[in-house]
């Protein structure tokens, strides 16, 4: 009787231990908050900040282009994303910009793009809605 008292005594304190352990490490498990996708206008802002960019005139090429469409063909399929960069344009400046770059990555188009709206007119101009903008100002 004594044996199986000790028997069903050690199956609690056991029980217990791990009912501790358990309840502690999940007390103290750190809680990930997961942010949700960013919308393009999101990363546009956050590129145009990085680079110093014009946020505002990337916005309004950006809508141009591609009306904000992450997975867009344009210009006959020769353009591509969010600001229908032709691949060898892209492949370009990336190797200038001295970064490994995914032509289709909407983040690296708007990336690639933030970073030539920061270098001024030269890399501007390649855009035919940025040409639009020099010319009807009032867009913005």
């Amino acid at each position: 009787m004594l044996r199986t008292l000790k028997i069903v005594l050690m199956i609690i304190g056991g029980l217990i231990l791990v009912f501790a352990i358990t309840r502690t490490s999940i007390a103290f498990a750190p809680v990930v908050e997961q942010k949700p996708p960013q919308t393009v206008q999101e990363m546009i802002k956050e590129w145009a900040t990085f680079y110093n960019s014009p946020y505002q005139e990337l916005m309004v090429v950006a809508k141009c282009e591609s009306g904000y469409k992450k997975d867009v063909y344009g210009d006959g399929g020769r353009a591509y994303s969010v600001f229908q960069f032709h691949r060898p344009t892209f492949e370009r400046w990336a190797i200038e910009m001295g970064e490994e770059l995914d032509y289709y990555s909407y983040n690296d188009n708007i990336k690639l793009a933030s970073w030539a709206f920061a270098k001024g007119e030269k890399y501007k101009k390649h855009w035919t809605c940025y040409t639009k903008l020099v010319n009807k100002p009032t867009v913005l």
